[in-house]
């Protein structure tokens, strides 16, 4: 073959030019055409030492607005180190073949004057300047041929050469100028494209750590991601705020410093991330220089303000900034830093929140504790706290029950500031000397945390919600003697939430100290709604708890307290608690009735919670009481009631109450997907005690659809579960569905100690329908191993049960002991429990296609045993 070397081109998508030959037969002198390569056009393009990674959307959004039919210039805006240059010249580069000009880049990080941009931009052209640059640029510009002139670094040129650039581009319309600045420029007929910070990882493919990789392989070409490292390069990107510069120059250190090293160091990062190539412009060598460039744009008065805004920590509202600043930090100011890239903002459907990039926050802080002294640091951090607090009581104050997910969208958005406001009042408490301080600080802890806390346990992790709570709860105990002169509501309502976390994530014991806790500094308060909100706390801890006679003696006692106008509002709630008492004691028709009435003092005050909670309890006893159609209803109306609030904790009850109706009426598949769906959101909240009730479950719904193997696996993780809760009624229930499944498999002799002990705490408890039930699966049992004497000694007492014993378990109870008789030979008592089981059921509207032909196949059973 022939090879005739062609030199070095230009290729589209590549940043280095590449040696292109022609390769052919031997004696064939035809060739190929001309190449149609970049070179062809001429161009100043500096060539790139490093590959360009991500960014396909935005080089398509560019060349789209290039490429237009519109004469004004396009700006290319963003932060600091985001990499608006490189960007920049790569869709130059993309666009050398549309613009027979060619492309021009001009760097004007040096140029402070009209008089110096026409300078650059004739040395960019390779043009000898003259005595009017100015002119001659517009000159060139009019009679050359089509171009894109890039203009890199125009920030501080905008105010004095506005008038310049726009002279140019109506000099020659079929030109295009391409602007990178931090902000926009104000041009006529500008077109301004953001450039935000790559989307914070989440694996590998993301652009954010593919550069990483790119820079890393660079600096350290036997660089790889692992499993063992990407947990690090995930984290140190996200902690870069996705920004590319910042990236590059981590990865520029993999030389020295492993990922894990890396991320540990990363709170040094102004002083660890610095460039190691000689090439890079000085504002790209370091991150503080990166920003310092954008300071240079600033008045000392937008510079004051900058620095304080690093008070704030996850983004704040212009009204509150102006609250805790003061009145030099205007709309108009917040605007001009925003324009100037140094603030980003987000519009929320409730109005705008202003946030720093995490870098330009923490330089701010740097800023702002080098020209402060240690008064003004802490004047400030006290009006933030304040102003903190009263964002929250205005939320409060405006609350409405349909806006509930709303306010939670709005906590979530103040958490940061808030937990800032709970950290920094912690750390002075520390070393706090008087008491008055000491108090301040405690309940400014305290009414962030409670605030913070109420989108986490709604919606967030329980092991984080924990956590933040025992914080404050800690620093209130090592304080004994601050604690009775400290607002009382603030103290029972920190000690009642650390209850509920504790039995979120199964500490019973731990929940149990802080309830009785919040009822004691409530009684010292002798205020009276105040000791009824604590008394509730404790009802409901010691219901899920096993705890029943306690829970109903609170119960009744808070109940005598709603009699005060103050706790009326605890009226609906009380009732709802007492329902949920007994409806653990087996008796479902007086639950049934109490959580009626609390449901229509929840409709009639709007409470969408309170509403959600009525509906799930109904439904859940509608599905012991056999009422499967009617429960599924209440369900759904449990779940509409959760999507208007947010709540993901409401939504996970009603998953798992759902999946358990569905695998009732046989729908076992739809039922398993419901509860593998609740089960993952459980582990994301991190619901321990939810989890064990959810083992119980998927027990039961694996025994319903024949899976009894696989169902006696599932008990066992279950039990062991349930056992850490402290729940004595869900523990019962477990072991009498273990106890069930063995009888199943035909392990008779396995099967009867597990229901005895479920009696035992059915017994103890007392639960009359959970005593029945056992006896009821131990009378089948002792029938299938000939103990015929046993099993109607058991049964026997059926004919005189309480009405309070559902219709459904007397049923089956009847239709048991004919069968006893009827085996033991006493016809006479054989039909006279299957003609009391016939007068039940005839008298019953069964609901469910299941339970309609399960109910009739046992009616002509016992019809036989009638006739017989």
């Amino acid at each position: 073959a022939r090879v005739v070397p062609l030199g070095e081109h230009r290729l589209r998508g590549l940043d280095r030019p590449e040696s292109l030959s022609q390769v052919g037969a031997p004696g064939d002198r035809a060739g190929f055409p001309a190449l149609r390569t970049l070179p062809a056009r001429p161009t100043n393009l500096p060539a790139q030492a490093t590959t360009f990674v991500g960014r396909e959307t935005e080089l398509l959004r560019l060349r789209d607005l290039l490429l237009a039919p519109h004469p004004g210039p396009v700006t290319l805006t963003g932060p600091a180190g985001v990499g608006k240059s490189r960007l920049a010249i790569r869709a130059a580069s993309d666009l050398l073949d549309r613009f027979e000009g060619g492309c021009w880049f001009a760097d004007l990080s040096d140029v402070r004057d009209p008089g110096g941009l026409a300078d650059a931009v004739l040395q960019a052209l390779s043009v000898p300047g003259e005595t009017k640059p100015v002119e001659q640029v517009g000159d060139l510009l009019r009679t050359r041929p089509p171009l894109l002139l890039v203009l890199d670094t125009f920030d501080h040129l905008a105010a004095g050469c506005r008038g310049t650039v726009r002279a140019w581009v109506e000099c020659a319309p079929e030109s295009r100028v391409l602007i990178t600045s931090r902000s926009s420029t104000g041009i006529p007929g500008e077109r301004e494209e953001r450039l935000e910070p790559f989307p914070l990882p989440d694996g590998p493919a993301s652009d954010a750590v593919r550069l990483f990789c790119e820079r890393a392989r660079e600096s350290k070409p036997d660089f790889g991601l692992t499993a063992e490292n990407l947990p690090d390069v995930v984290s140190i990107c996200r902690e870069l705020d996705g920004i590319p510069l910042a990236i590059e120059l981590a990865a520029s250190r993999i030389r020295i410093l492993q990922p894990g090293a890396m991320l540990r160091k990363l709170g040094q990062k102004f002083q660890l991330l610095r460039s190691l190539r000689q090439d890079a412009a000085p504002r790209q060598q370091t991150l503080s220089g990166a920003i310092e460039w954008s300071l240079e744009l600033l008045t000392p008065a937008e510079r004051r303000v900058f620095e304080k805004l690093s008070v704030f920590r996850g983004g704040f509202v212009a009204g509150v900034a102006a609250d805790v600043i003061g009145p030099e930090a205007s709309p108009e100011v917040i605007e001009s830093l925003r324009k100037k890239s140094l603030l980003s903002a987000r519009d929320y459907p409730w109005g705008r929140r202003h946030l720093m990039y995490r870098l330009i926050h923490e330089y701010a802080g740097r800023l702002w504790s080098q020209s402060a002294t240690p008064a003004e640091r802490r004047a400030l951090e006290i009006r933030h706290a304040e102003a903190a607090i009263r964002y929250v009581r205005s939320l409060d104050a405006a609350a409405r029950p349909e806006l509930h997910g709303e306010m939670l969208e709005r906590l979530g958005a103040a958490s940061e500031n808030l937990s800032a406001v709970t950290e920094r009042a912690l750390s002075r408490l520390a070393s706090a000397t008087d008491d008055a301080e000491a108090i301040r600080d405690l309940e400014f802890a305290a009414a962030a945390c409670l605030a913070l806390v109420r989108d986490i346990g709604a919606r967030g992790s329980a092991a984080e919600w924990h956590q933040r709570i025992r914080e404050v709860v800690a620093a209130l105990e090592s304080r004994p003697t601050l604690r009775p002169r400290m607002k009382p509501d603030l103290v029972v309502a920190l000690l009642e939430e650390e209850a509920l976390a504790a039995r979120a994530i199964n500490d019973g014991h731990r929940s149990r100290i802080a309830v009785d806790a919040a009822v004691s500094a409530a009684e010292d308060s002798g205020d009276g709604r105040l000791i009824a909100k604590a008394l509730l706390a404790r009802v409901r801890s010691r219901t899920f708890l096993g705890d029943l006679d306690g829970a109903l003696r609170d119960c009744l006692r808070g109940e005598e307290l709603t009699g005060n106008a103050a706790a009326a509002a605890l009226r609906g709630p009380f009732l709802h608690s007492r329902s949920l008492i007994f409806k653990r004691q087996g008796r479902f028709e007086e639950s049934h009735a109490l959580v009626r009435t609390a449901l229509e003092l929840a409709v009639e005050s709007g409470d969408l919670w309170q509403t959600a909670q009525c509906a799930i309890s109904l439904g859940s006893l509608c599905e012991l009481l056999n009422r499967t159609d009617e429960a599924l209803s209440w369900y759904e109306l449990a779940s509409r009631q959760e999507s208007r609030q947010g709540r993901q904790v409401s939504r996970l009850h009603t998953l798992g109450h759902r999946a358990s109706i569905l695998s009732r009426v046989g729908r076992h598949a739809e039922a398993m997907a419901m509860l593998e769906e609740a089960e993952a959101l459980a582990r994301v909240l991190g619901r321990r005690r939810f989890l064990g009730n959810l083992s119980a479950l998927r027990t039961a719904i694996l025994r319903r659809s024949g899976k009894a193997a696989e169902a006696l696996a599932a008990s066992a993780s279950a039990i062991e579960a349930i056992r850490a809760s402290g729940d004595t009624v869900q523990l019962a229930g477990i072991l009498w569905e273990r106890g069930s499944i063995l009888q199943d498999l035909g392990r008779l002799e396995e099967a009867e100690p597990q229901l005895a002990e479920a009696r035992a705490v059915f017994e103890m408890i007392p639960h009359p329908a959970g005593v029945l039930q056992c006896r009821l699966s131990e009378a089948q049992l002792w029938v299938a191993q000939g103990r015929l004497e046993e099993a109607r000694a058991v049964m026997r007492p059926v004919l005189d049960l309480s009405r309070e014993i559902p219709d459904f378990m007397r049923i089956q109870c009847l239709a048991t002991l004919a069968s006893v008789e009827s085996a033991r030979g006493d016809r006479a008592a054989a039909a006279e429990a299957a003609r009391a089981f016939l007068r039940i059921h005839e008298a019953t509207v069964w609901q469910g296609a299941t339970q309609v032909e399960e109910m009739e196949a046992l009616a002509v059973k016992m019809r036989a045993l009638v006739s017989v």
